[in-house]
């Protein structure tokens, strides 16, 4: 098996471990968002259903609505998608996967996130490792230093917004405004002003990591 097949069979049993353990409403919403996509009924969405819904749908990015994508999603030797592979994407996108910007492939684990335009913009600017590492960005004006993954950006919007005492800490360094892991400073405070932006910042991550409640505000198939 790939690497690439063994990363979308992780994504599947990721998404399957979200909906067995999910409420009654959410199990609903998944339904819902498969039975609207089998437009025949026959209990599978052929390629052709997958793009006449996925583009009908104003809320999804146009990077979803593509044949591959579609046969990303697909297991090995199949050409449609059942249920579980159409409860994956509900899971990619309420979760908020990226395409990374450079290169423009489905990321499906590691992505590095421009600190800069998350704050300043209000909008994401991923790029998968490979880009990351080679230093390919496209359309971005942005240094390397204000990238992280996105496990280091939770860890950094929490830390700064519940000002911790832990012995290290991710902080943006007044002079140059690039990312540091350092020392607390045991008398340091964050200033009003950032306190309410690191707050509104963690906001928006918990909105593309917690796909429990994500998906329990939608009560139709269109993703917010």
């Amino acid at each position: 098996m790939s690497q690439i097949s063994q990363l979308m069979q992780q994504l599947r049993k990721m998404a399957q471990a979200y909906y067995e353990s999910a409420s009654r409403k959410v199990k609903k919403a998944v339904d819902t968002f498969f039975l609207e996509m089998d437009f025949d009924g026959n209990g599978v969405v052929e390629l052709s259903e997958f793009m006449e819904f996925m583009r009908e749908e104003p809320n999804i990015a146009i990077q979803y609505t593509s044949c591959h994508f579609f046969h990303l999603l697909c297991k090995i030797n199949k050409n449609h998608l059942d249920f579980l592979d159409v409860m994956t994407l509900f899971y990619i996108i309420q979760s908020g996967r990226p395409f990374c910007a450079t290169c423009g492939e489905f990321i499906m684990d590691t992505y590095f996130c421009c600190t800069q335009c998350f704050f300043g913009r209000q909008k994401r600017y991923c790029v998968c490792f490979k880009c990351y590492e080679q230093k390919q960005y496209r359309n971005h004006d942005h240094s390397g230093d204000q990238f992280l993954d996105n496990f280091a950006f939770l860890e950094f919007c929490k830390r700064n917004h519940h000002d911790t005492s832990s012995s290290y800490q991710m902080i943006t360094d007044q002079n140059d405004e690039t990312l540091a892991i350092v020392p607390p400073q045991p008398t340091a405070k964050l200033d009003k002003r950032k306190r309410e932006k690191l707050s509104k910042a963690l906001g928006k991550v918990v909105n593309l990591i917690h796909i429990g409640g994500a998906i329990a505000q939608i009560s139709t198939c269109s993703i917010q």
